[in-house]
């Protein structure tokens, strides 16, 4: 009777220890560690100035200034639009997206045909010739990205130019 009451409380003793570490597993995995040298709190970089275009007559947004005009684009149809100038390292990025109703593999052809025309070489690493999801190149020091995404039946078109 007695070994039997020693190891209900080992057991209940074993029990206990196993829902407190349970518990302080997951209360304290919860929280961001305070680990030395990484700042907990973002701070803006004050070399770098972000601009979103305006609402232009259409409805879409307008096409940041400076950004390539021979780059094919629907601009009336245009949803996201941002400059970023990296003024410490005299860079530029523009951002835009929009929404086309051609198929993805015709317009993955016009930026391709557009990247060799314009003298971009084509990047291997940055070109998806089978999912034709993905299309870039670099001419010079400037780089020009394009992804693509199937939405409904359209082509989500996001374009990404590094001007250095």
């Amino acid at each position: 009777m007695e070994s039997n009451k020693e190891s209900h409380i080992v057991i209940s003793a074993t029990i206990f220890l196993m829902v407190v570490a349970i518990w302080y597993w997951g209360f304290y995995s919860s929280k961001v560690p305070n680990l030395p040298g990484i700042r907990q709190t973002p701070t803006p970089r004050s070399d770098v100035k972000v601009t979103q275009s305006a609402v232009g007559n259409t409805g879409a947004l307008n096409i940041p200034s400076g950004f390539p005009e021979d780059v094919p684009l629907d601009a009336d149809a245009v949803t996201e639009s941002y400059k970023a100038s990296y003024t410490n390292k005299n860079v530029i990025q523009y951002s835009i997206s929009f929404t086309s109703s051609r198929s993805l593999a015709a317009v993955w052809q016009t930026y391709k045909d557009f990247l060799v025309k314009s003298g971009f070489s084509v990047d291997p690493n940055m070109t998806d010739n089978k999912t034709k999801t993905r299309v870039g190149g670099q001419k010079t020091s400037d780089v020009l990205t394009v992804v693509l995404s199937p939405v409904a039946g359209k082509t989500y078109v996001q374009l990404s130019f590094l001007d250095r």
